[in-house]
């Protein structure tokens, strides 16, 4: 029998200020072969957003962060849409978060990652 992994959907912003730039606690996703973020945002909400990577064994204040390249704008605009969802392959990604930069709107930001094997 083989072994499973499954990364359980829980939040990493619960009503993050988007004014304040917040960025999520790291996830590990090793093991996971597909993530996904869900992301709710108020109405009046915009802001950029980034899904950063990090390949260090152990996290701490000299790990490096690089976002992934989505080859198109993220952004978030509530009034144009209050939901939206990332999905990810992980190619060999060890820990990821997701960091928000303020662009002018307000209001508050939820972020929710879950995440399986193929297969699974």
């Amino acid at each position: 029998m083989s072994r499973r992994s499954l990364l359980k959907k829980h939040q990493v912003l619960t009503n993050a200020d988007s004014t304040l730039s917040p960025t999520s606690e790291s996830t590990d996703i090793s093991g996971i072969d597909f993530i996904q973020y869900q992301i709710e945002v108020d109405p009046d909400v915009v802001a950029d957003f980034e899904i950063q990577f990090c390949n260090d064994e152990r996290i701490d204040s000299t790990s490096l962060w690089k976002p992934l390249d989505f080859a198109q704008a993220t952004t978030l605009n509530g009034v144009d849409d209050s939901f939206a969802m990332v999905l990810i392959e992980n190619r060999g990604f060890k820990h990821l978060r997701f960091v928000i930069s303020a662009n002018g709107g307000s209001g508050n930001i939820n972020v929710w990652i879950s995440g399986n094997v193929r297969g699974a």
